[in-house]
């Protein structure tokens, strides 16, 4: 599966931009492997193993990345095999708060209309 990352009218990628400002490298290595490796190799099969789930009444999937008490969260939609990485974030619990996916939603709805 290709991967893309949704940009705003800056050219800023909000999922780029959540990796690059966490600190701990140990982290940031494991939410690359997952998206580089497993995302890529499995594409919407992720779904199946520990690391994606389809998100309830949606067109969106999320990666959980859990790393040392926190669950790091991309959430992305698929288009012609590819997965564009619309919006991250980190939670304490393992709940997708409706906030995050209004946010999402809303890029979704961009990238589909442009």
């Amino acid at each position: 599966m290709k991967i893309e990352y949704w940009e705003n009218s800056s050219d800023k990628s909000p999922v780029k931009e959540y990796i690059q400002n966490i600190i701990d490298n140990k982290a940031k290595n494991k939410i690359r492997w997952v998206i580089q490796d497993l995302l890529v190799e499995f594409g919407i099969g992720i779904i199946k193993t520990k690391h994606g789930k389809k998100l309830k009444g949606y067109s969106l999937y999320e990666l959980i990345i859990p790393y040392n008490g926190i669950y790091h969260r991309i959430i992305f939609c698929v288009i012609s095999d590819t997965a564009w990485l619309l919006h991250a974030f980190g939670k304490k619990s393992n709940h997708t708060p409706k906030k995050e996916i209004k946010i999402t939603l809303n890029r979704q709805n961009f990238l589909n209309n442009h």
